[in-house]
C-alpha cells in the first residue's frame, strides 16, 4: 500500500514533491458496488510526507490541496500540516486515506484507480451519462486547464 501512495503522488500530484517519511496501515473494510457491479476491499492508513521541495498547498492557480486529497484517496479534513503561505522542504504533512482494491478473480488483488477501463465505459466518459463524466477524465481535463497561463484582463480583480 505504501507503494501505492508514492505512485499516486508522483503520477496524479507532481512527481518528487513527497516522500513517504512513515507508513501506517490502520484497517480495512468490505464494499460492494451493485449498480456498477465492483467489490472489494477499502484499505485505511495514515502516513507521514514529507516535503522534498518547498510548495504551496493554498495556491488558486496549480494543484493544491483538494487535489492532492482527491489523488491520495484522502479528504481534505484528512491532510495536517500544511500552511496557509506554503510549505517548506523538510515539513511533514499528516494524512488519513483510503484505497479501494477488487480482486481480479484468479487472486490478485489491484487498486481499483489502477483497473483497465472496458471500452463500454470509456465510450460513455467522453459521451456522458446520467452519473457525468469519470473521476480520471476529470482529473485530466483539471491538469490540462492548470498547465495554460492564467488569463488577466487589466482593470479585473484578477490583474491584482
Amino acid at each position: 500500500m505504501a507503494q501505492d501512495l508514492q505512485g499516486r503522488l508522483d503520477t496524479h500530484f507532481q512527481s518528487g514533491l513527497f516522500t513517504i517519511a512513515d507508513f501506517k496501515r490502520t484497517g480495512s473494510a468490505p464494499f460492494r458496488d451493485l449498480e456498477n457491479g465492483v467489490g472489494g476491499v477499502h484499505s485505511y492508513y495514515d502516513a507521514q510526507l514529507q516535503f522534498l521541495q518547498d510548495y504551496g498547498l493554498t495556491q488558486w492557480q496549480g494543484l493544491n490541496l483538494g487535489t492532492l486529497a482527491y489523488a491520495i484517496g484522502a479528504t481534505e479534513a484528512g491532510i495536517d500540516g500544511f500552511h496557509a503561505r506554503g510549505n517548506s522542504r523538510g515539513d511533514m504533512l499528516r494524512v488519513h486515506g483510503r484505497f479501494s482494491y477488487s480482486e481480479d478473480g484468479r487472486g490478485t488483488w489491484q487498486a481499483l484507480d489502477q483497473e483497465p477501463v472496458p471500452s463500454a465505459a470509456m465510450s460513455q466518459e467522453t459521451g456522458g451519462d446520467r452519473h457525468g463524466r469519470g473521476a480520471k477524465a476529470i482529473l485530466a481535463d483539471t491538469r490540462a486547464l492548470l498547465a495554460q497561463p492564467p488569463e488577466v484582463r487589466p482593470g479585473s480583480g484578477n490583474a491584482i
